[in-house]
C-alpha cells in the first residue's frame, strides 16, 4: 500500500519492450530502458550491469533496489546486488519518496522489479537483428503448479 506522498511510475512488460532502446545498445535486454521511460535520470553511454540511476535529484547511492518488494541493495556501499534484467518482469516500478512500509533504505526513491506470477503457462520468443554486431534471440517460458508450490521462469 502506498501513501499519497510518493509517486509510483509503473512500466508493464509491453511498455518495457517499447522502451528497451532508451537505455542504449548495451542494455537492450535489461530493465534500464523501462526505468528511463519514468521520470528518472540515467546518464547516456552506460553499458551492461549496475548502471547509475538518479531519482528526484538524489545521488546514485541514495536509490534503493527491490525485487518483488525484497531489498536487493547491498548495505555496505548501497549498490544493487542484482542485475536489472528484463526477463520474467511483469512490471518495473520507479517510486519517488520511499514510503515507510518499504524494505529499502533509499533516500531519493527506489526501483522495484515485479516478477510474473500465477499458474497460467506462458511462452514468448523475441528475435532481434541489427547492425553488424547485434543479433539476439530470447525465449521465455513460465508457469506454476496449481498450488503455486513450484514455479519456473
Amino acid at each position: 500500500m502506498h501513501s499519497g506522498n510518493e509517486r509510483l511510475f509503473s512500466i508493464n512488460s509491453a511498455g518495457r519492450r517499447r522502451a528497451s532502446t532508451l537505455s542504449g545498445s548495451g542494455s537492450l535486454t535489461q530493465a534500464y530502458g523501462a526505468i528511463a521511460s519514468a521520470p528518472v535520470y540515467i546518464p547516456s553511454n552506460q553499458q551492461g550491469w549496475y548502471q547509475s540511476v538518479y531519482i528526484r535529484g538524489g545521488d546514485v547511492d541514495q536509490v534503493a533496489y527491490e525485487f518483488d518488494g525484497i531489498s536487493t541493495t547491498r548495505q555496505s556501499d548501497l549498490a544493487p546486488i542484482a542485475t536489472l534484467t528484463s526477463l520474467g518482469n511483469q512490471e518495473v516500478q520507479s517510486i519517488r519518496r520511499t514510503p515507510a512500509t518499504s524494505n529499502s533504505s533509499g533516500l531519493a526513491g527506489y526501483i522495484n522489479q515485479v516478477i510474473k506470477t500465477g499458474t497460467f503457462r506462458y511462452a514468448s520468443a523475441d528475435v532481434g537483428i541489427g547492425g553488424r554486431f547485434y543479433h539476439q534471440a530470447t525465449v521465455e517460458v513460465a508457469g506454476a503448479t496449481p498450488d503455486r508450490m513450484f514455479s519456473y521462469t
